[in-house]
């Protein structure tokens, strides 16, 4: 009987135990990092390169000619133009402002926002 009482408390003391633990139970999809873990949003400015509907791709040049490759989907936020991701191509050569989340050297990151940048804007 002594024994008995022994291991319930300790399995209760287990038990309250993890349940103070902080994140515990909080279960985050695949790939994602907790929201404290997130990495802040970043930008890159230039001049719109190509774009590429097929692979959802675009790519920007800055003026030190530095080219970055983007990714987009049907939630990233076009500002400016008819603000429409579809419409980006015909703003090759156009001023723009990528917002994207940095990602792990080699993956290509996805942008969350572009704005077509005019010369009021710069």
């Amino acid at each position: 009987m002594k024994t008995s009482k022994i291991v319930s408390l300790t399995v209760i003391a287990l038990f309250l135990g993890l349940a103070t633990l902080p994140g515990l139970g909080q279960i985050q999809p695949p790939g994602q990092l907790p929201a404290a873990q997130q990495p802040e949003e970043a930008s890159f400015d230039g001049i719109l390169r190509t774009v590429d509907a097929e692979e959802q791709t675009l790519m920007v040049a800055d003026e030190e000619e530095v080219q970055m490759t983007f990714r987009y989907n049907a939630e990233t936020e076009v500002l400016g133009s008819e603000g429409t991701v579809q419409g980006l191509s015909a703003e090759t050569g156009t001023p723009v402002r990528i917002a994207y989340l940095p990602v792990a050297e080699g993956q290509t990151p996805l942008a969350s926002a572009i704005l077509i940048l005019d010369d009021e804007v710069n």
